[in-house]
Parts: structure tokens; sequence; C-alpha cells
């Protein structure tokens, strides 16, 4: 990967967490207030590690004989993906040549916090252990969700829970994405290098120079995407009338 994907500090720890692969645990509990932290920690019979950059603290220690990591995350969904990549990189990427590891592993992770509630039936101060979340900022579209089984999760929402409409349309948007993804593997098609290039230009008129020629094979892969989508999309819409 590009080393500019994931910088490091000095000390070779990733840059936001300052952790280093040595420093977690394969169980690690979120919450988002860093004095959080120590609510739990302070459980903990002892301590291995600990450390703090902006809103991210972590500590590493040990319960009844079970390693754990608690990390603070700070608030929303970006700083949340910023401590996932971050964990992600720690333990199955090679933190000295940039290069992903060939067998990928798993952690355990726990959130730990306060929320609202959209049950009626949900009183305050309740208690909940939750099986599913709903991102409904549209944060998750910027990931491939083609492996989600979004039909599942939508019809069990839908069916078991009271959710308000800016909850669907977000799932609805989930679902569409999924839908378009299938769409663009079950054909192959040749695409007009100028269709390309038109809107390669549309994406790049904005950027400086220096990001161009940065980001060109992404930029490239999302033009042709896109061409490929509208040309398919089109071709359907003859056949079917619409």
């Amino acid at each position: 990967m590009d080393r500019s994907e994931l910088i490091l500090n000095k000390d070779g720890s990733v840059y936001h967490l300052k952790l280093k692969s040595e420093n977690l645990s394969s169980t690690v509990i979120l919450v988002g207030d860093p004095f959080r932290v120590d609510k739990i920690t302070k459980h903990f019979d002892k301590i291995e590690f600990k450390t703090q950059n902006r809103e991210f603290k972590s500590v590493t220690g040990y319960y009844k004989s079970k390693r754990i990591t608690v990390v603070s995350t700070g608030i929303g969904s970006g700083n949340i993906e910023i401590v996932l990549n971050e964990l992600d990189a720690l333990v199955n990427i090679n933190l000295e040549t940039g290069e992903v590891l060939n067998s990928k592993k798993s952690l355990n992770l726990i959130r730990i916090g306060t929320s609202g509630a959209i049950q009626d039936d949900v009183p305050v101060d309740s208690f909940l252990l939750s099986k599913m979340a709903i991102d409904i900022d549209g944060f998750m579209l910027n990931y491939d969700l083609s492996t989600i089984d979004n039909k599942n999760f939508t019809k069990h929402i839908y069916e078991n829970h009271q959710i308000q409409n800016q909850y669907k349309m977000n799932l609805d948007v989930l679902s569409k994405e999924t839908i378009l993804n299938q769409i663009e593997k079950m054909h192959d098609i040749n695409l007009p290098n100028n269709l390309v290039q038109q809107e390669l230009q549309l994406i790049s008129r904005d950027l400086k120079k220096e990001d161009v020629e940065k980001n060109k094979k992404q930029n490239e892969q999302i033009a042709k995407r896109r061409i490929k989508l509208g040309l398919i999309l089109n071709e359907l819409g003859e056949k079917n009338n619409l």
C-alpha cells in the first residue's frame, strides 16, 4: 500500500492512536469519552501500557488474567473510522514495509457507550445489548458493500423495529449500492475511451495538479465504473421500456 495511506510516528506507532502491534490485545473495548477509559481500567488487576493523543486514549492491561485493550474514539463516525482503520493496520499490515499480511486477523471489538433510543418501549437509563447498528449518515458508502447481505438486515429492521424515515432512507441507499455493485459484476462491456476521459476530466477539474497525478488510478476506476453503470442501466431501461 502507499505509505501516505498509513502514517507512522517516529517511534513506529500508528499516527493517531500512538500504538504498536505489541501494545494491542485481541479484545478491544471501545468508548467515546476518554474519561470512560479510566472508569473501566480502574477494575484491571494490572496495567501493561497506556498512551493518549488528543481524544484517543488507550490502555492495555489484565482483568482476571484476561488481556484487554480499552480505546476511546471521541465523537462521530469519522473518529471511529480513524480508530478502526488504525486497529486493523496494527494486526493486518506490516508497519515496517507497509505490506498487507497474507494471514488476516479479526479483533473482538466491544463498544460501550450511551445512545438515544428509537423504540417507544425503551425507557431512559435502560441497559441494551445491541445485535446490529445502522449507519445514519451514509458514511459506509465510502466502502465496498457488495459482500454485505443488506437484504436480511433490512428485512429484520423493517419487521421487528419501529424506525423513522431517515433510518429507512439510509438502509435503502445501502441496498441500492449493493444492487449496483452486483449489476456491474454481471456485465462485461467495452467502455468508449472518450466517455471515460470526459468523466475523468469532470472528477479532476477542481483538483490541484499534484492531486490529479496522485489520485489518477483511483479516479480512472471511478470514471470507468460510472460510465459502465450508466451504459448498463441505459441498456436495461431501453430493453424494459423504462
